[in-house]
């Protein structure tokens, strides 16, 4: 059995000590780096939020780590949610291979802290990785009909293109017409430049461009771009400066003098992520998002990287692409106290009622 401690600070665990434990984790990403996590905690805590960081340990071994925070409750009280929600694409607790049962012991560290009238929300948990597995062990053990104190919210498909040993794929899917076409047409404007950078060096002057494309492409849409705020700018920036160097790739693709897109994507153990990419608008007709897609396509199996992974949501375009499809689970675990119920069923009432009317 390990020792759970709960800290308030990142400087109560030595970093050395946090990137072993995702050395030996069976399923830990990038989004788990401690560059990362800390980065997001820097550019977007508010004053009333609170880090809430629960570690199993034997000794002096991290065996275990749940890297959490607490902020104000929606419904009062306060709510437990994961660091790097909302931009990382694969959350879980880094657990160390062979010590399985760690999981198990932070969510019962966890539960004490529920019960005591503190919600929690867990999204995007990997599925099939060890904490999603000890989540569901949780469930049918405490869930019942009349007790539905920890449920599944949602899940989130992430589409996949296995690279491994799948040359023939790959060829088809690069050759596939219409990006045929749209590298033709896009020739017109000039000819086509696809440059891959992997240093912190040579990425930072490349930023402010992929900020300004995407601000351009969303400026009017219901969903303007997250650029458009500061604390985002930053947190790119602090990764692109922290994580280890050839962790993040910026590409550019130009048409003769014309930057026609850029894509920022991410390199976790041997899989390459599809994390965030821009396009000039005045190009758009000329499909610069597909032909950067193919040279990214053609680049990542020349690396040898096992799998193109396109991440949360199913675009029509990623399911193009696709071999396969992991899924995320959202969970939402509410303390068993009579008022918190209360707000509990009422939540779970509305959210019956969308998914009714997303089937009419």
């Amino acid at each position: 059995m390990s020792d759970i401690s709960l800290y308030r600070r990142f400087e109560d665990i030595a970093e050395p000590q946090w990137s072993e434990l995702l050395a030996h984790s069976a399923d830990a990403t990038v989004f788990q780096h401690y560059a990362w996590v800390r980065a997001w905690w820097n550019s977007f805590r508010q004053p009333e939020w609170q880090l809430h960081l629960l570690c199993a340990r034997e000794g002096d071994r991290l065996m275990g780590l749940a890297p959490l925070y607490s902020r104000p409750g929606r419904f009062g009280g306060r709510e437990l949610r994961q660091l790097g929600e909302g931009h990382s694409d694969y959350l879980l607790f880094p657990i160390r291979r062979g010590a399985e049962a760690t999981a198990t012991q932070l969510l019962s560290a966890l539960a004490v802290v529920i019960d005591e009238g503190c919600n929690a929300l867990l999204n995007d948990v990997l599925e099939g990785s060890v904490l999603h597995k000890a989540l569901q062990q949780q469930m049918q053990r405490s869930t019942t009909p009349e007790q539905l104190s920890l449920h599944c919210v949602h899940r989130t498909p992430c589409p996949q293109f296995a690279l491994a040993g799948n040359a023939d794929a790959v060829q088809a899917a690069t050759r596939k017409q219409s990006l045929r076409r749209h590298q033709r047409s896009l020739a017109t404007v000039g000819p086509i430049t696809i440059e891959h950078h992997s240093t912190a060096t040579a990425i930072l002057p490349l930023l402010p461009q992929l900020f300004a494309l995407h601000i351009d492409r969303w400026n009017g849409t219901a969903t303007p771009s997250q650029f458009d705020h500061l604390a985002e700018r930053r947190f790119y920036e602090d990764l692109v400066r922290t994580l280890p160097s050839g962790t993040v790739w910026l590409t550019t693709l130009h048409a003769g003098r014309e930057l026609a897109a850029l894509h920022l994507g991410l390199l976790s153990n041997r899989d390459f992520i599809w994390y965030k990419p821009a396009f000039e608008k005045a190009l758009q007709r000329h499909g610069p998002g597909e032909v950067l897609l193919q040279a990214l396509l053609q680049h990542v199996h020349a690396q040898g990287i096992q799998t193109f992974d396109f991440a949360r949501g199913d675009d029509a375009y990623k399911q193009r692409f696709a071999t396969r499809t992991a899924w995320t689970s959202s969970y939402e675990w509410i303390s068993e106290r009579w008022a918190q119920r209360g707000w509990q069923r009422l939540r779970l009432a509305v959210r019956k009622l969308r998914a009714l009317r997303r089937k009419q």
